[in-house]
């Protein structure tokens, strides 16, 4: 469940934030294995729509792509419904149009999933390639990194 109420809702537009903080355990001693930060947008914690997340990995293969970085969840073209209604009789199938009535195909381009596409947030591109991924230094470096996406969200979403 998400965390902090970034905006409270007023009908559909509520937006909330998660935090998540992963370990494992290795011999008595924990170590960090992830950090993230998800927005939701609904009515209610509960009800909401996972839109997008930034994202900090410290381990080694986590590094092939860049760290931290913010992904894409879901954009506001995405018709996929945010809860299935209960009652729905799965028996039913949906309707079909008529071959006669399908619209025509498009020569259009194929679309890009960013849905898998990691944006990268503090890469070191200014020093010898391929600095892509930026380790995390220490917990107080991670503290400050997480109330600075924190704050930025809640700036741009008052925004909106």
């Amino acid at each position: 469940m998400p965390l902090l109420v970034i905006r409270e809702p007023k009908g559909q537009d509520g937006v909330f934030l998660e935090v998540a903080v992963d370990y494992s355990w290795d011999a008595g001693m924990h170590y960090l294995t992830h950090v993230s930060l998800k927005l939701y947008t609904g009515p209610a914690p509960n009800a909401s729509a996972l839109r997008f997340r930034a994202e900090w990995d410290p381990r080694e293969a986590a590094r092939l792509h860049a760290q931290p970085h913010w992904n894409i969840d879901k954009g506001d073209d995405d018709t996929a419904p945010l809860n299935q209604p209960g009652d729905q009789a799965p028996w039913i199938p949906a309707a079909k149009l008529a071959p006669w009535l399908a619209p025509e195909p498009t020569n259009s381009e194929p679309s890009l999933d960013l849905k898998k596409f990691h944006f990268a947030m503090a890469a070191g591109w200014e020093r010898e390639a391929p600095h892509h991924s930026t380790p995390i230094a220490d917990e107080s470096a991670l503290i400050r990194w997480m109330a600075g996406c924190t704050g930025y969200i809640r700036d741009q979403v008052s925004g909106v």
